[in-house]
């Protein structure tokens, strides 16, 4: 195939609305292009993260050139939820992921089950306690089944879980995440803590779940520093 075909490969893959480039450009196409092709194709990529396509945030981030951060973070600038949740995560895999986590735990609390579940799924990017906290409390709270299951595969991932699948907790976690509401996800996260060995606090008074390090509840202000003796 010459540079040619492959240009007008990808571009095909940009116009697209079909199933097949629904969700990234034609990478393999773009790989192919040398000279004066991939530079064309490069510019067709920054303008479509600059109209807010999705698909070209993550493009950036497997293409892999440093040169990119700043138009990534002037299009997060002006991006929104899940949008925004696709910028910070090419810019954490190109290494300037400092504050990226809070981007995403933002739209984590979007009005938008989509953009939740986008920001979950992200979530598995990012292996810190702040990152399990809101995980479980997704898990424990929001009232779409896809949400808390996008956020039950993305604890299982921080755990290493999903790497095994004949581990009991891979299907069953799932399976049972459809069969019932808050309550029974409230008894789901506490199993989760004790899983993942994480070293939470969850508050006696409201149930929120923390960093076991806290003083006080974040959420309703109780003193924790009993709680941390039990």
């Amino acid at each position: 195939m010459t540079d040619s075909e492959s240009l007008l490969q990808f571009v095909e893959s940009i116009n697209s609305c079909g199933q097949l480039w629904l969700d990234n450009f034609d990478m393999d196409s773009f790989d192919l292009l040398q000279g004066i092709e991939r530079e064309q194709a490069l510019e067709m990529i920054l303008g479509q993260l600059v109209a807010g396509d999705a698909r070209a945030a993550r493009a950036l981030a497997q293409i892999g050139d440093f040169r990119y951060i700043v138009q990534l973070k002037n299009a997060l600038s002006a991006s929104e939820d899940e949008m925004r949740v696709e910028i910070a995560r090419a810019l954490n895999q190109l290494g300037a992921g400092d504050g990226m986590q809070t981007v995403i735990l933002e739209v984590l609390h979007s009005l938008e089950p989509s953009d939740r579940v986008s920001a979950a799924y992200a979530l598995a990017e990012f292996r810190s306690m702040e990152s399990y906290i809101a995980l479980l409390e997704t898990i424990r709270s929001d009232r779409e089944n896809e949400v808390r299951t996008a956020a039950a595969i993305s604890l299982m991932l921080l755990s290493g879980i999903m790497s095994n699948p004949l581990d009991p907790a891979c299907g069953d976690v799932l399976i049972r995440l459809a069969e019932g509401g808050t309550v029974e996800w409230e008894a789901v996260a506490e199993e989760f803590i004790g899983r993942l060995n994480v070293d939470c606090s969850r508050c006696g008074c409201c149930g929120a779940i923390g960093d076991r390090p806290l003083v006080v509840c974040s959420r309703c202000g109780t003193d924790l520093r009993g709680e941390h003796n039990k």
